[in-house]
């Protein structure tokens, strides 16, 4: 518990003048409580004893001008405290996010998006109740208990109905209060709410905010909510003041009621000195202190917990970039005026960084984990201006070149060098602000969408912003809208397709005029359309700048000037479209089992051709012209992001080939607790799955669900055997094979 109480005291060293005040008032207020048994010394000796009215009346007096000065003290003090709670509040949530910025991407992949936000809803708050309670009841309860002692010999008190009156006064000041204080706590909670969802957006948001270098962005906006939350903070804090404060003023002027009515009695020979000795015994006893000692306990011990789980946050390694950001201390060390000032100010990188003229990458491996590499000795030199793609089937290796270009983790061997110089901290900063991305899973902040598209260059004007929605092929649709511009984004962009979320973040990219463009599956959720012109946007952008595309979908990427192909982190395979065409390797495969299919422009008609239908190894040895029959018999079929295409252990009755889109395969286990979906494969673009329903109708083995909105053509088993029924040769060689495969 001592830790507990050397951490809180260490928040305040900042404001050493506000506590030492505090104390102060604090002080008298308590000097009142705890000294004013004492004036029954007086009374008895010098003004009941003798029966001398006017000293009676004079002690009375002195005793009702000290507790009012006392009380005013107090009440100054409550005000104090307030502030102090509140300031220390603002320090612990700023040293946090401002932590948050600085952490390795690593950090927000292994944790999940609640972890970091109930800090901030929880475990601050616990410390800021926990030093409330220590400034207030404790070292209240505190002193009274060690004064009581000394003067336990002297004091009692009966007359109980007294106190049940007393005790029904205390509680009319709480119930007087009730409304206001209904109205603070929900307005405080409407802020807390605000800010709990700003940081969740931005933990969320991290791979684009260190993308982007938006870290300073971010502080300046979570400064602004701060004012806010400080305001409602401080004004929730004395609503709870007062509702502490009026129930002791209610129990002081009991107290005084008590002690003046009981020694007016003993004047006036209604009751003896012995019974107004005992009374007041009774009515001032120490219990009520040592009871408000131990309600402080769990509060304490909350609060160690929440300031282990701050320090180990605190603890974590951060990203190894040189910028302006205020260093976050050990255990929440509160900022200092200087790290405050560093964090209204913007981050200061290079006035006019040099040119990208070359990214290089020297025998380069990397792996999420030291003992599993995911990357394999790739060597790739990427020339300024040039148009390449990153192609390969999923968990080839591509994304994660990705991670490597953005900064976001380091090559465990080998270098990566951007104008001849390796890639460190001293740079990255400065590079960073020379590239834009545009992922595969587009992120939107609250805001409207100027504020969306502008967010990543701060200088953009109003032409600026058009422009790039222009390029995005975005506009036409945001001037459709009653709001235009300043339509309202809610919920990470929910009030938004898939598609116009995609293009708002690649206009979010275009308005930066970035000299390298990372585009990761940035075209994965457009029509063919669509696609089509983005792409064309693409490969203007190409003339001026560095274009890296990742990509599944081959046809993307057919008039890249060098396509790089990856297989199990490692790069195979290097070339022009038709070089790798001509070679019949990997790319080769790739670009075989994604053609032979003829898509309309909104994708709600698909043709497969015979050719596309021989590569599969149930249909290889059938003649061209019943292929010919059997593509006449699919159907296409659409399916949204997250919808279940089949589920584990239904009847299956169609076989299915993906024609764009992305799914994952699961698989039933058995956990330590309970039955659970585990991935064991993603399929893409020409992949297939469902054959066996072509024999017979089984349960199926496993769930496919799409990872994002998927296009398939089906086949129907009974539809496949009324025609194979017609040529039984072909039927015996199909059901032989989907028998070796079941098999």
């Amino acid at each position: 518990m001592w830790t507990v109480v050397r951490t809180i005291f260490r928040y305040l060293v900042p404001y050493k003048l506000l506590t030492l005040c505090f104390l102060l008032l604090f002080g008298l207020d308590l000097l009142f409580v705890s000294v004013a048994p004492l004036s029954f010394n007086y009374i008895i000796d010098y003004a009941v004893a003798p029966k001398d009215m006017d000293v009676f009346l004079f002690i009375a007096a002195l005793l009702l001008g000290f507790g009012i000065v006392c009380t005013i003290a107090g009440v100054f003090g409550d005000r104090l405290l307030s502030r102090l709670n509140a300031l220390v509040e603002q320090d612990l949530r700023r040293a946090l996010f401002s932590k948050l910025q600085q952490l390795h991407i690593s950090y927000f992949q292994a944790k999940r998006t609640g972890d970091s936000v109930i800090l901030f809803s929880n475990d601050i708050p616990a410390i800021s109740s926990a030093m409330t309670a220590l400034l207030s009841t404790g070292i209240q309860s505190l002193v009274v208990v060690m004064v009581s002692m000394s003067i336990l010999l002297y004091l009692q008190w009966s007359m109980a109905l007294l106190i049940i009156m007393g005790a029904a006064v205390i509680f009319v000041g709480p119930l007087l209060l009730n409304k206001r204080a209904s109205t603070r706590i929900q307005a405080y909670r409407e802020q807390a709410a605000g800010l709990n969802s700003d940081v969740t957006e931005n933990v969320k948001a991290q791979k684009l905010i260190k993308s982007y270098s938006l870290q300073q962005l971010m502080l300046r906006r979570f400064e602004q909510r701060l004012k806010s939350l400080f305001v409602s903070s401080y004004q929730l804090n004395l609503i709870n003041a007062a509702l502490g404060r009026v129930p002791m003023i209610s129990l002081l002027l009991v107290n005084l009621t008590i002690m003046l009515y009981g020694s007016y009695l003993a004047i006036v020979d209604r009751i003896s000195l012995g019974e107004l000795v005992a009374f007041y015994t009774m009515y001032m006893s120490m219990g009520n202190s040592v009871f408000n000692l131990t309600f402080i306990i769990p509060s304490l011990t909350s609060a160690k917990v929440s300031i282990e789980r701050l320090a180990q946050v605190m603890e974590e390694r951060d990203e190894q970039i040189k910028t302006d950001l205020p260093a976050s201390e050990k255990v929440f060390k509160p900022a200092s005026k200087a790290s405050k000032k560093a964090a209204e100010e913007p981050v200061v990188l290079q006035a006019e960084p040099a040119k990208l003229q070359q990214i290089a990458f020297d025998r380069v491996s990397f792996g999420y984990e030291p003992e599993r590499q995911v990357l394999h000795d790739i060597t790739l030199s990427i020339p300024q201006g040039a148009n390449i793609a990153f192609v390969g089937s999923s968990g080839s290796g591509k994304s994660s070149m990705v991670q490597l270009l953005l900064g976001l983790y380091e090559p465990a061997e080998g270098t990566i060098t951007v104008n001849g110089a390796p890639l460190g901290s001293a740079q990255l900063a400065s590079y960073r602000q020379q590239l834009a991305v545009v992922f595969q899973d587009n992120f939107l902040f609250q805001g409207t969408i100027k504020e969306n598209i502008a967010m990543s260059s701060e200088t953009a004007s109003d032409e600026d912003i058009i422009r790039a929605a222009q390029l995005a092929e975005i506009h036409d649709f945001i001037m459709s809208l009653p709001d235009g511009y300043a339509t309202k984004v809610y919920d990470e962009g929910s009030n938004f397709s898939g598609g116009q979320r995609q293009r708002l973040a690649i206009a979010r990219a275009l308005v930066r005029e970035p000299q390298l463009l990372i585009l990761d599956e940035a075209t994965s959720a457009l029509d063919p359309a669509t696609e089509a012109a983005i792409n064309q946007t693409i490969n203007r952008l190409a003339r001026q700048r560095t274009v890296i595309s990742v990509t599944h979908r081959l046809s993307t990427v057919a008039d890249a000037d060098l396509i790089c192909v990856f297989d199990e982190g490692r790069l195979v395979e290097q070339g022009t479209h038709e070089q790798l065409l001509a070679r019949q390797g990997q790319f080769y495969y790739l670009w075989e089992k994604q053609t032979g299919f003829t898509l309309s422009e909104e994708s709600d008609d698909v043709q497969i051709n015979a050719s596309r239908l021989s590569q599969l190894a149930f249909f290889k040895q059938i003649s061209p012209e019943v292929l010919e029959d059997i593509a006449m018999l699919f159907n296409t079929e659409r399916f949204a992001s997250g919808a279940t295409i089949i589920e584990e252990g239904a009847r299956g009755e169609k076989f299915y080939i993906l024609i764009r889109g992305k799914v994952e395969v699961l698989k039933q286990v058995v956990g330590e607790l309970e039955e659970q979906q585990r991935q064991v494969a993603v399929l893409e673009d020409g992949d297939h799955f469902g054959e066996i329903a072509l024999l017979q109708n089984v349960p199926r083995t496993a769930t496919i669900k799409a990872l994002t909105p998927c296009v398939v053509i089906t086949l129907q088993r009974k539809v496949l055997q009324h025609l194979l029924s017609k040529h039984p040769d072909i039927n015996s060689y199909v059901v032989k094979v989907l028998q070796e495969r079941l098999g």
